[in-house]
């Protein structure tokens, strides 16, 4: 075989490209460069003993990133620098002070002397002649202490931070553990001017490869990922359709006799769930790259509006093909209660089988009926995907060349109307209309048969609704043409925006794309706004949105502060609340196992040993490996050993292939950093891992070859022995191992943040912000339905109902990401240290899948009012019908909102303090008693109108179901407050 076709399928194996490649190498390159470029004399006199930090910071810049994010990181990293250096010199002066303070004249005078004489010839002394100075230290230790405190606490309420919090680290534990040494401020400043300098070198060559090597761009990345979305979108849609098919193996979907029903299979469930979370994981990513398109100066043909255009309507898109899920799930649904009802009516005697045969006709039609539609309508929506893709070049050209070998195919159809075709958007708006058509006839058929149905052995009047199986299966086929018709609709109106962007001639070509001043003015502020995720911070926004028409939460220990004294003082309440929030535990964690090391330096009887042995490297890998919670902590620290040591062991192997040779080891340092940045590109989960391995590398051989270069003697000056690499790389080794390992031990110590406590506190979170988002759907969809009954009345300001909405896309947003974030700690549970019995893993992702299904099918239900026809909000019907239509909004505006609310709230407060669910049930939405049918006669079901009923019934009893699991798994897991005595064998 060949050696290319070995090549080729290896790289398929590992998920690599060309592309990605070039990612890899882009990363690995700026600390290549920097330890190459310590071979030139100049540079080597220049820098001296600090010169590996250029290639370890280089490492750190993330060159790789695109261009956006990557000026974002620079930016940042420089100023997390420059305000270590200021901050290591007000450390370094006070204690300075101190030892003034506290050393006699006549010794200082010495010392000074003795400075003086050497300064001569600074390759001839060590900075450990230097003498110990008690006060000295423990100033050092002190404002270490107090400076890792609040930048972890930052990096922690501020995640953007997380890398320029890591240089500020370096310069201040680089700064204090040789301060402790340094008699005069001017040895400080030079000291801190070497080590700002070598930083910001590494920084600069960073920044040089990140700008100029291969650029990438955000709008190339957003269309690779604008690329990579659409492609699952396709494959969400064609396992729905599968699912789909999957349940004409149902008996009640069946025309032939049997006793028999096939389940659907677990595996395809999973699948797709899995496609369903990768699109939901994608789309974050594809909107944070959006966003950075705006900060970003490029050639291009695409405006940032219209990607941001783009991106909505795709959205919009990607919404509806998510809640097509639903329609597997109604219709399994409907399988299981019709199949139930036929199982426990088998042993009644009479004309049972005559009507179970009706049954089955109806669902038959209803689900064949719903096949034809969901495939004719799931071809349309890839067609229109492919249209999009062809029309701005994003896809391959295996795509345009499989459409005109389509429209080869098919003679029938004019070229003009395929897939980047200019008449596709004409060819698609005349299909969804055929299939509309189609659709009420079907629905007519149905409610035809559904007639026939009950003509026979039933008195009451056929025009006044069904009993309750088959009115509930012509509701299912109402939502599911509602659904598919409201797909199509969102697909026309994303071909259309795509047509209108591509055609308009004077804005789509290529021209110098900028941010304006308010996006650059957002942006800064986005660096400063600290984003959290809680029910206070929407509570608050609310609060300053709606002013006195919200009614939210209040301090139960505090009155409104009126006076200038009472509002003066409430202002100190949020330092207070910062010292106790977990972020300041976090940094305080930090603090405590950076000093736990760090100490070592400030003891007259190890301050030696600390430099000797070069454990400062310890105390730097102290804030980067430490995390939130002990699972994490556990993973973490078992993959960075496993990758430190590799490291180690691919240093070795380096340094002994060539025989030591400068070039041959620089040009496998560069291979063998590929493996590190594979890692860090291909598995953002274990990036700090891939990092810890990558700054290894580069320790162990750019400071090899630094000392080959500058020379014993003058490496010694730092006060740290040389050592042959076969030892150094162990020290190095245990340094990075022993960091870690002081971050783990103060993530356990003295009380362990496990994940099983982030996972229930997370979820009971979501929760309660699935109250808030069930509260503000059900406002706005109470405004519509007001004004589709009342038209004359005087409806609310545009702009509450706007804001509205706007607050429950936020919301709808933190509670993903918060699903998220519990994922990936259910993930990490396995590492949770655990006494006692097993983590109920189990019960916790069910609820977790639970809370996404509820919150996705709440969201279809907000977007029911969209789906109605303009003519339907036109009061130009006769009156009969517009008091039908006024009678049923009525009815729906007296749906049981505010049980559900409570429940929710219930549910959240349970879980998240670990009490006892008190006796709770699910309530029923809307009223089921006959007296409703009169509201529903069957002539009316043809109409646009019903669909306002019929979609949000259906759906609300799935997320009904998926609730009462919810309370039932709770119920689990916290308990419930009752007593069963009555229900006791032993009550008498």
């Amino acid at each position: 075989m060949p050696a290319g076709s070995l090549v080729s399928k290896a790289w398929a194996k590992y998920g690599i490209d060309f592309g990605t490649f070039l990612v890899i190498a882009k990363g690995a390159l700026p600390a290549v460069i920097c330890v190459a470029m310590y071979e030139a004399r100049p540079v080597a006199n220049f820098y001296t003993t600090l010169g590996y930090l250029n290639s370890i910071v280089a490492a750190l810049g993330f060159s790789f990133l695109p261009r956006a994010k990557f000026l974002q990181m620079s930016i940042l990293n420089a100023i997390g620098i420059c305000m270590g250096a200021a901050f290591s010199l007000l450390i370094m002066y006070c204690a300075t002070q101190a030892r003034v303070h506290t050393t006699p004249p006549e010794e200082m005078a010495q010392l000074m002397q003795a400075l003086s004489e050497s300064a001569s010839d600074p390759s001839q002394g060590s900075i450990l002649s230097l003498p110990y100075n008690s006060s000295a230290s423990a100033v050092c230790g002190i404002w270490l202490f107090f400076g890792i405190w609040i930048s972890t606490s930052m990096r922690a309420r501020r995640p953007q931070l997380i890398f320029p919090v890591v240089m500020f680290s370096i310069v201040i534990n680089v700064s204090a553990t040789y301060g402790t040494l340094l008699p005069t401020m001017e040895m400080c400043e030079l000291f801190v001017r070497e080590v700002l300098l070598s930083m910001l070198t590494g920084l600069g060559v960073s920044f040089g490869v990140g700008i100029f090597f291969i650029p990438i761009t955000s709008r190339v990345s957003a269309r690779k990922m604008i690329f990579g979305y659409i492609t699952l979108l396709k494959h969400t849609i064609r396992a729905e359709q599968e699912q789909v098919k999957l349940l004409k193996s149902r008996r009640i979907y069946r025309v032939e006799t049997s006793t028999t029903s096939v389940q659907m299979p677990s595996n395809k469930r999973a699948s797709v769930a899995d496609t369903l979370q990768q699109l939901a994981s994608t789309h974050r990513a594809l909107e944070t790259e959006i966003n950075c398109i705006a900060r970003e100066v490029e050639f291009n043909r695409l405006s940032t509006d219209n990607f941001r255009e783009i991106f909505s309507n795709l959205g919009a898109v990607a919404f509806q093909i998510r809640g097509l899920d639903t329609i597997a799930d109604a219709l399994e649904q409907n399988a299981t209660i019709q199949e139930q009802r036929m199982n426990e009516g088998s042993d009644i005697a009479g004309d049972r089988g005559s009507e179970e045969s009706n049954n089955s006709q109806l669902s038959v039609a209803i689900y064949r009926n719903a096949n034809s539609l969901f495939t004719e309508v799931a071809g349309l929506v890839e067609e229109s995907l492919d249209h999009f893709l062809i029309t701005f070049q994003m896809g391959p050209s295996s795509l345009r060349k499989k459409q005109k070998h389509n429209g080869t195919a098919d003679d029938t159809r004019d070229p003009c109307y395929l897939p980047g075709g200019g008449s596709f958007s004409t060819y698609l708006e005349q299909k969804l209309h055929s299939i509309h058509t189609q659709a009420l006839e079907n629905l007519q058929n149905v409610r035809l048969l559904s007639q026939r149905q009950h003509k026979g052995g039933s008195t009451e009047d056929i025009s006044h609704g069904l009993d309750g199986s088959s009115i509930e299966e012509l509701y299912l086929l109402l939502h599911m043409q509602a659904m598919l018709q409201s797909t199509g609709k969102c697909a026309l109106i994303f071909i259309h925006a795509a047509d209108r962007i591509r055609g308009d001639e004077k804005a789509f070509k290529n021209a110098l794309r900028y941010p304006t001043l308010p996006t650059l003015k957002h942006w800064v502020g986005s660096l400063l706004m600290t984003h959290t995720t809680d029910i206070y911070s929407m509570d608050r926004s609310a609060k300053l949105t709606f002013g006195d028409l919200y009614h939210g939460m209040k301090d139960a220990e505090r009155e409104h502060p009126e006076t200038w004294w009472e509002l003066l003082v409430s202002g100190f309440e949020k330092i207070y609340r910062f010292l106790g929030s977990e972020d300041s535990q976090l940094g305080f964690r930090a603090a405590c196992a950076t000093m736990s090391i760090a100490i070592v330096a400030f003891l007259a009887s190890s301050q030696v040993f600390f430099i000797k042995q070069r454990l400062i490297w310890a105390t730097i890998t102290v804030p980067v490996a430490l995390t939130t919670s002990s699972g994490s902590a556990t993973r973490g620290l078992f993959w960075r050993v496993v990758g430190t040591v590799a490291a180690m062991v691919l240093s070795i192997v380096n340094y002994y292939i060539v025989d030591g040779r400068t070039a041959g080891i620089i040009v496998f340092l560069f291979v063998f950093l590929c493996f590190d940045m594979y890692i860090m590109v291909k598995f953002p989960r274990y990036l700090i891992a891939g990092l810890l391995g990558l700054v290894t590398q580069v320790l162990i051989i750019g400071y090899e070859l630094q000392v080959r270069k500058i020379g014993q003697q003058v490496a010694e000056t730092s006060g740290q022995p040389v050592y042959p690499i076969y030892e150094i790389a162990p020290y190095r080794l245990l340094a990075v191992i022993g960091g870690c390992f002081a971050a783990f031990i103060w993530t356990i110590f003295p009380s362990a943040v496990t994940d099983a406590y982030r996972i229930r506190t997370k979820l009971g979170l979501s929760l309660d912000l699935l109250a808030q988002y069930y509260t503000c759907s059900q406002v706005v969809w109470d405004i519509d339905l007001r004004a589709l009954a009342e038209p004359d009345s005087p409806a609310p300001n545009a702009w509450q109902r706007e804001e509205l909405v706007k607050m429950r896309t936020n919301v709808f947003s933190e509670i993903l990401v918060l699903l998220e974030e519990v994922k990936l700690h259910l993930n990490d549970s396995f590492w949770d240290p655990r006494l006692g019995g097993k983590f109920p893993k189990k019960k916790y992702s069910e609820i977790t899948y639970q809370i996404q299904s509820i919150v996705s099918h709440l969201g279809l239900i907000s977007t029911t009012a969209n789906l109605l026809p303009d003519a339907l909000k036109e009061d130009a019907r006769p009156k009969s019908d517009t008091d039908w239509r006024n009678n049923l909004v009525q009815l729906l505006l007296s749906r049981r909102s505010d049980e559900v609310v409570c429940t929710f709230s219930m549910l959240a407060s349970s879980l998240s303090d670990g009490k006892p669910l008190p006796p709770c049930s699910v309530p029923a939405l809307y009223n089921t008693s006959p007296d409703m049918n009169q509201l529903l006669p069957l002539g009316h079901m043809a109409e646009p109108g019903f669909i306002v009923y019929a979609a949000p019934r259906v759906v609300s009893e799935l997320w009904r179901n998926q609730l009462q699991s919810v309370v039932d798994n709770v119920r689990y897991l916290v308990g419930e407050f009752r007593f069963s005595i009555l229900e006791s064998t032993y009550y008498a």
